[in-house]
């Protein structure tokens, strides 16, 4: 997850300083994907899925 602040920075970082036609990967904390889904519900205000695995 990369906030836009990140996105916004690493773009002008690249046009100012970069090289024409080098691609730049913009990359913020590494997460698990509970992890992810964590924030993300923060973020959204929304509740975690549930799956129901049959037996």
């Amino acid at each position: 997850m990369v906030s836009v602040k990140e996105v916004r920075s690493a773009a002008v970082r690249a046009m100012e300083a970069g090289e024409q036609g080098v691609e730049y990967k913009i990359a913020s904390d590494n997460l698990t994907c509970r992890e992810w889904l964590t924030r993300l519900m923060t973020y959204t205000g929304k509740q975690k899925p549930v799956w129901t695995v049959p037996d």
